[in-house]
């Protein structure tokens, strides 16, 4: 991670990711699943703001979104996305399908 002092602006360059997969059955798939896991990571990390705002009283005095529009909604763009360096460790699950496992999804109750 890069910062830029003067303005505070943060720069992830590059990120790293080593996934436990299983088995490939589609490497590209595969690796596109990941990489916009990094997407959305990054971008959750430094983009994303969850900024609230209470009702006044007389209506609710509920704590609501302090902008609900989609237009205040930042998202990376290309420009913005770090190079992704993408290793895939094949261990094959002998009780997945044809040994693989789930990529970019938890199942934590498993």
């Amino acid at each position: 991670m890069e910062v830029d002092e003067s303005t505070g602006w943060i720069c992830v360059p590059r990120v790293w990711v080593a996934h436990d997969i299983g088995r490939a059955l589609n490497p590209t798939l595969v690796r596109g699943q990941i990489e916009g896991s990094v997407y959305m990571g990054v971008g959750e990390a430094l983009m994303e703001e969850q900024a609230y705002r209470r009702l006044p009283p007389r209506l609710s005095n509920a704590l609501v979104h302090k902008c609900p529009s989609m237009l205040e909604y930042k998202s990376l763009t290309s420009l913005d996305m770090p190079e992704v360096f993408t290793e895939l460790v094949e261990d094959p699950d002998p009780n997945g399908p044809f040994g693989a496992k789930e990529v970019g999804q938890d199942r934590s109750c498993r």
